[in-house]
């Protein structure tokens, strides 16, 4: 019984890594390149919804990210991030944090408006 249990939680984390979600390109700024995962936006109030972002850094790490969005007011709080070794949430994992931020805006036309406005009109 523990045995499958056990097997049971491993084939869950298989699905839900992040290199297994499918992210969509919202923004590229340098050598920066900001993703959504859109299959996974939940809508958690009238104007409210959760997604999970990824970044890309050139360096060849990686952030990822979920995240809460006002669409009301254009503004995002981070609910849990983490930073990988690799692109795509892939390699070790650096850092996780559960915490939920201060809401944010971000400056018009920037990788991270269009972040807000790609969750908010998904």
């Amino acid at each position: 019984m523990l045995k499958s249990i056990f097997i049971f939680g491993l084939c869950i984390l298989a699905l839900t890594s992040p290199a297994q979600a499918d992210w969509k390109q919202v923004s590229r700024d340098g050598g920066t390149t900001y993703f959504v995962n859109f299959e996974r936006i939940v809508k958690t109030g009238r104007n409210k919804r959760e997604a999970w972002t990824l970044v890309n850094f050139k360096d060849g790490t990686s952030n990822v990210i979920l995240s809460e969005y006002d669409c009301k007011i254009g503004k995002l709080r981070y609910l849990q991030y983490g930073f990988y070794d690799e692109p795509f949430g892939q390699g070790p994992r650096k850092m996780w944090f559960n915490t939920t931020s201060k809401w944010v805006a971000r400056e018009p036309g920037s990788p991270g408006d269009q972040e807000i406005q790609a969750v908010c009109n998904h």
